[in-house]
């Protein structure tokens, strides 16, 4: 296995328009994840998204180290979509309700333009015991703006 593992997913599933409210930086720390990092560096539990009704789509997996990044890909879904809510959670359940709610966040500062016609790339990626969430829009690059719930 590689040092480096990059893990990309695209999934296309409802995505909300939300406002924009709260401090906010270009990368923000995933609150309650440090929790599941083990003294050995890896995660013991899942952390993903609530999807497609309760579904819990795993972004990283149990067992992920420093070593790991993991990318999934959303598209607007609505016209001059400008932001994206994100509902993450931990747990080892295929369904979300089942799993620990971790926290909503705003991806915000998305060029408008018409639905499906942009890509929100989403990054996880452990750093020391930190869960650290980044995201760009894939096409302009543009640095995108994670804001955490107050």
């Amino acid at each position: 296995m590689s040092k480096a593992l990059l893990i990309v997913i695209s999934v296309l599933f409802g995505i909300v328009l939300s406002a924009c409210i709260g401090s906010s930086s270009n990368s923000v720390v995933l609150k309650g994840a440090s929790s599941i990092i083990g003294e050995d560096g890896k995660l013991k539990e899942n952390i993903g998204l609530r999807s497609a009704g309760d579904l819990f789509t795993i972004i990283l997996p149990k067992g992920a180290n420093e070593h790991m990044l993991s990318t999934k890909e959303f598209s607007t879904a609505k016209d001059n979509q400008q932001s994206i809510g994100l509902t993450f959670y931990r747990g080892l359940s295929k369904m979300a309700s089942e799993n620990t709610l971790l926290g909503t966040y705003t991806i915000s500062g998305i060029p408008k333009g018409s639905a499906m016609s942009k890509t929100v790339r989403l990054t996880l990626r452990i750093k020391g015991n930190e869960v650290v969430i980044e995201a760009v829009e894939k096409n302009s690059k543009i640095q995108l703006k994670v804001i955490g719930e107050k």
